[in-house]
């Protein structure tokens, strides 16, 4: 007990620090969060909703060096503790470069550690490491497994995912149906979710499936509405600190261009026409 008593006064020391060194500065939503953690009554039960926060802070920008500090001695603790939060969430300081100790290796250990405490966010971060083979050879089963775990354990993005792998072969047969069933089961739920952090990669796949005929006729219309959001809610992710959506905004705006030149292309010649005299007042019922 005596230990953690210590932990907690470094820890608000720390903090303390880190208001210091954040304050005048463009880390303002970090700034914000230690101001408040260090002007109420910090205990024990306090320290992990701080580090979780913190971790969220300014995600577009570059952690700062005290910050990381503080989040990987709470998670430390949090390990020890068996908190299967801190350890998916110390695998996430080391799955991104945004502090400066991106190690793919490091981020599958932390993430196996989780899932076998139960986390099923975890399960979905082990999926993508044997996905796109990050620090480890690329295994299509073990990615199909994980992420199908992860989609029975509720996780939206897993979902849009195991679509994936049936819409481009990996692992399992080849069905754009079943993608199209998955992809449609994905944005059913994304729309009746709160705080969705995957919403422009569902609507993104959703305009796949009008604009390319995915397992149903193609529709430039529905295509080009769901792209237009997808760019939207990648605008959103970017700036809330997502590195991995930034070619899917260029594919949805470059398809948006595409499908604009064909739907005018297709648009019926009049063949009447109207003076401009005429034009203010043509309205119909």
């Amino acid at each position: 007990m005596k230990k953690k008593i210590d932990f907690v006064i470094c820890f608000a020391q720390m903090l303390q620090k880190i208001a210091e060194q954040t304050a005048g500065t463009e880390y303002e939503e970090t700034f914000g969060a230690v101001a408040k953690a260090v002007s109420d009554d910090f205990d024990t039960g306090d320290i992990f909703d701080v580090a979780f926060e913190l971790q969220m802070c300014d995600a577009d920008k570059t952690m700062p060096e005290s910050v990381k500090e503080f989040l990987m001695m709470v998670y430390q603790l949090g390990i020890d503790e068996g908190n299967a939060i801190c350890m998916n969430n110390m695998g996430c300081l080391y799955y991104t470069d945004r502090c400066g100790m991106q190690d793919y290796v490091k981020a599958r250990e932390y993430y196996e550690m989780a899932v076998k405490a139960g986390y099923p966010l975890s399960v979905e971060n082990l999926a993508y490491i044997y996905y796109y083979g990050f620090g480890t050879e690329v295994d299509y089963e073990k990615a199909y497994k994980y992420f199908s775990m992860a989609a029975l354990q509720g996780q939206i993005e897993a979902l849009y995912k195991v679509g994936d792998m049936f819409r481009y072969g990996y692992y399992v047969d080849k069905s754009e149906v079943t993608a199209l069933d998955l992809y449609k089961e994905a944005y059913e739920r994304y729309c009746k979710t709160e705080n969705c952090k995957c919403g422009g990669n569902i609507t993104k796949r959703m305009g796949d499936l009008f604009y390319l005929g995915l397992g149903t006729d193609p529709n430039l219309s529905m295509a080009l509405m769901f792209y237009q959001r997808a760019e939207q809610l990648f605008y959103e992710q970017i700036r809330g600190g997502d590195p991995f959506v930034q070619k899917d905004l260029e594919y949805v705006i470059k398809a948006q261009a595409k499908i604009r030149r064909q739907i005018v292309k297709d648009l019926p010649p009049l063949a009447w026409s109207v003076s401009k005299s005429q034009k203010d007042g043509f309205k119909t019922a």
